[in-house]
This record gives structure tokens, C-alpha cells and sequence, in this order.
């Protein structure tokens, strides 16, 4: 095995990665390929979700039910009503016009985020990112906004984003997020939202990916003693893939702060549980041998950007 490793890590060198890091791109590389695939074949589909918010935005603004059928489709929407106020400036443009335009704005945004980080760019290949960006999904711009502000308005795309917001105490945005989330809910449809909730909750079970172990008592009860043993603030960075219901891949892009190298790694696939196997093991490398597994953000003692006065 000595040698094997050696080759590796000679390879990893030559492009300036520890060895570390070249197996985690090699790893992300092989989980990419397979999100990418369909979209060498079928690259009109880019940015797939957005096509859909933007025209259930366009339904809603129409005075028409964005929880029904779009047109010419049996494609629903299935999201909450907030979403539909980023989406909405989209609504009645060209599909292919909104796919791209988010595909492409959410890989620069992501890009920007990243160096504000400190990583380099080839965590572009992080399959829960790149999973958000392929799609248009709003999971990539919510990882944009922790990173680079105005952190408040990533709950209110995705009400998920408190758990960073909590763990790195920023009460201030948690304020205006309720704020500004509650005075948008009166002109938004949410008595309509609410008439589809039953119709929603059975689409999502039956087409979610499900990666988390939310409704599994004893797994739940493992996932949280895990994340308090990496510590509150950070583990809230790390609760919504492994405890949040009907987890998909790409809501663990979001992550990237409190990421090390075991966590990505096991976030890197959907496969159901991984992330809950993720946060477990880095718990236990905390705990044995820390220095094995540490922080990617190496720049900061804590997993979000500091805090400003």
C-alpha cells in the first residue's frame, strides 16, 4: 500500500494539493461525472428547477395557482411560497433564458464565495453544489449569502439556513429574516400553499431523495449527541443534511464552512444516511485524533465568515 499512496500523493503534489485533497477531488470528480452526464446529452434541462419556479411565479402573479400544473406539463411546484419572490423577476422569460442565466449566475456567486473562504476553486466539483447549480436550485445562492451577506435573506429562501445563523449567533440577521418574512407573508399565497400541503407532503415522499435519518428515533438521537459532540456552533452548520426532512443532495451546499475533509466526503453521495455516517465519524476523529480531520476553512476558528461590529 506504501507505494500505491506515494504515487498518489507525488500526483496530488504536482498539482499543489496535499494527498488529502487530491483523493477528495478524485472522489468529488466521480460523484460530478454522474450529476453532469445527462446534461452533456440534454444541456437545455440546465437550470431545470428554476424554469419551474420562475413559471409557478409567473402563474402566481397572473392571479392563478402556482401549486397546479404548469401548462403543457404535469411538473408542480413543490416549495413554499417565499421562493417565489426570487424567482418571480424571471416569470414570462424564455426557458432556456431563465435555466442558463441561473445555472451560470449561481456557479460565479459560488465561485466568490469559495475564495472568500480561502478554498480553491476546484471545491466547484463539490457534488451538493454542483447538484444546486445543475438545477438552478436556490441551495447554491443560500451558500452564497451565508458567505457573503445579506446572510438574513437566506432563510427566508430557505427557512433551513437558521441553524448556521443560530450557531454563529447572529441575532441581527435572524431578526430581519422574521421580519421581512412576516410582512411578505401577507401578499403571498399561503392559505393557497396551504390547501396543496397534503398533495405536497405525498409528491415529496415519493420522488425526495430522503438522505437524512429525520423519523428514525435512535438515529436521530446518535445524529444529535454527534453534532454536540463537534460543538453546537459548528454542528448547526451540519444538522440540516443529516436531520432535516426529505433531505435532497444539494442541501448540504450549504455546508462547505464546517466542512472537513471525512464530512464531505460522506455528503459527497446520495446515498440515504451518509450524511448521518458523515457526522458521526468526524465526531469520533474530533474526539481520537483531530488533527487527522481538520477544518477545510483553516483561515477561521469557526466555521462561518466572523462576525463584524
Amino acid at each position: 500500500m506504501t507505494a500505491p499512496l506515494a504515487g498518489l500523493r507525488s500526483i496530488a503534489q504536482r498539482f499543489g494539493l496535499s494527498l488529502g485533497d487530491g483523493l477528495l477531488l478524485i472522489w468529488f470528480s466521480i460523484n460530478t461525472g454522474v450529476l453532469l452526464a445527462p446534461f452533456i446529452r440534454y444541456p437545455w434541462i440546465l437550470g431545470g428547477d428554476a424554469v419551474v419556479y420562475a413559471e409557478s411565479a409567473g402563474l402566481w402573479l397572473a392571479g392563478k395557482d402556482p401549486w397546479g400544473p404548469l401548462p403543457d406539463t404535469a411538473v408542480t411546484l413543490v416549495s413554499h411560497p417565499h421562493l417565489l419572490l426570487f424567482y418571480a423577476p424571471f416569470a414570462g422569460l424564455p426557458t432556456i433564458i431563465t435555466g442558463f442565466t441561473w445555472a451560470f449566475s449561481l456557479l460565479a456567486l459560488s465561485a466568490v464565495a469559495l475564495r472568500r473562504l480561502g478554498l480553491p476553486l476546484w471545491w466547484l466539483a463539490f457534488p451538493p453544489l454542483v447538484d444546486a447549480i445543475r438545477w438552478g436550485s436556490s441551495d447554491a445562492l443560500v451558500f452564497a449569502l451565508l458567505v457573503l451577506g445579506p446572510r438574513w435573506l437566506a432563510p427566508i429562501a430557505k427557512p433551513y439556513t437558521a441553524f448556521p445563523l443560530l450557531g454563529d449567533r447572529r441575532w441581527r440577521d435572524i431578526t430581519i429574516a422574521l421580519a421581512v418574512g412576516l410582512v411578505a407573508t401577507f401578499f403571498l399565497p399561503w392559505q393557497l400553499f396551504l390547501s396543496h400541503l397534503p398533495d405536497l407532503a405525498t409528491e415529496i415522499g415519493l420522488n425526495a431523495q430522503d438522505l437524512s435519518v429525520f423519523g428514525e428515533p435512535a438515529a436521530m438521537i446518535v445524529a444529535v449527541a454527534a453534532i454536540a459532540a463537534l460543538g453546537w456552533r459548528r454542528g448547526l452548520w451540519l444538522a440540516t443534511p443529516v436531520l432535516w426532512p426529505f433531505t435532497q443532495l444539494h442541501y448540504a451546499a450549504m455546508t462547505i464552512p464546517a466542512l472537513t475533509r471525512s464530512v464531505a466526503f460522506f455528503f459527497a453521495v446520495p446515498i440515504p444516511g451518509a450524511p448521518h455516517v458523515g457526522v458521526v465519524v468526524a465526531a469520533i476523529l474530533a474526539r481520537v485524533a483531530p488533527s487527522l480531520d481538520p477544518l477545510i476553512v483553516r483561515s477561521a476558528a469557526e466555521p462561518g465568515p466572523k462576525q463584524t461590529s
